[in-house]
Formats: structure tokens, sequence, C-alpha cells
């Protein structure tokens, strides 16, 4: 196996595959403890990414409103800096992972909190296994991209050197991607605990 490492470093920086793989992990995790939460973790509202149209990209809901919490019910976004990105904070809110359902008035939306049910438990549960998908998808993604940077240089290696370090990304993929299941199942545990 050490010479598997040693073929695949002619070919890629395995230390950057492997960084760019646990960014990845690193953005699961902390898309897990604040889109995954049973009490209101208000960054979880203000770091949601709000993907603006035309290509601009995407910024955090905090770059273009105000969010507050009115009660233990009810959460406040003041979009009054931008009232013409309303429909777009609704939109990101209605998709995301926290299991909200926004309501429109004007350039102030409420977002009524939802209440600790079994239900509401067996939604952050499905959530967590999008967020893990979502998480594996880039993983994948990091495969591909490493894969096709040392693709070009398949004419300057053996074939057997290719084929070992085709293996060795892809069970360093499956190693990340385990970590990131055993953290899903962990969660969906906490998440399914009456205890809590």
């Amino acid at each position: 196996m050490n010479r598997d490492v040693d073929y695949c470093d002619e070919l890629l920086d395995m230390q950057a595959f492997k960084n760019d793989l646990q960014h990845e992990l690193n953005r699961y995790k902390q898309e897990i403890l604040d889109q995954l939460s049973l009490r209101v973790n208000l960054n979880a509202y203000e770091n949601l990414m709000i993907k603006l149209p035309d290509e601009q990209g995407s910024v955090p809901l905090n770059h273009i409103a105000k969010v507050s919490l009115k009660n233990p019910q009810m959460l406040m976004i003041n979009a009054t800096m931008s009232p013409d990105k309303v429909a777009l904070i609704t939109g990101a809110l209605s998709k995301s992972a926290l299991n909200v359902n926004p309501q429109a008035d004007g350039a102030m939306i409420h977002v009524p909190l939802p209440r600790v049910t079994r239900q509401h438990r067996e939604s952050l549960v499905k959530n967590a296994k999008n967020l893990y998908n979502q998480c594996f998808e880039r993983l994948r993604r990091v495969r591909k991209h490493h894969h096709d940077g040392f693709a070009k240089k398949e004419d300057s290696v053996s074939k057997d050197e290719l084929v070992k370090t085709i293996k060795v990304l892809d069970e360093t993929v499956k190693e990340y991607a385990r970590i990131a299941e055993d953290m899903m199942k962990q969660k969906q545990k906490e998440l399914m605990n009456e205890n809590l």
C-alpha cells in the first residue's frame, strides 16, 4: 500500500487532494451544526446563502437583511435594505434544510419556527440525509477534479501506475464519505432522542 501512495504522488498532489476533501467534510460539519438543530440558531439563518440572479453569485442572508428573534416561535427578517431580494430570501429559506415556511409582508419576512414534534424531528433526520448526499456529491466532484488533473499525464506513466493511482483516489474518497456518513448517522440518532 505504501508503494501505491508513491505512485499517487507522482501523478497528483495527495496532500492537496486530502485538503480539498477535508474542506468539504468541514463544510458538511458546519451545515449539520447550522441547519440541523432542535434549538433556534440565528447563525443558521444569518449565514444561509442567497443565490443572486444573473450569475452574481451568492451572499449570506445577513449581508442583505437583518435577522432577529421576535419571540421563541417567530423569527423576523427585515429586508428593507434589499426589498427586491424578498422573493429570493423566501425561496432560499423554503428550500433550505431549516424546515421553515416563511411569509413575506412587504420587506418584512415572518418565519414561524417549527415546534419540536416527532414529525419535525423526522423532517430534520430526512434533511440530514439530504445534506449528506450533497456532501457526497461534492466529494465526488473533488475526486473528478483531481483525476482530471492527472489524466493529462496518463501518457507519462504505466497503465499499472495509473490503475493504482485511481484505486488510491477512490479509496481515499470512500474513507471521507464513510466519515461523513458516520457524522450523519450520529446526528440522526441525536435528533430522534426524545430526551433532548
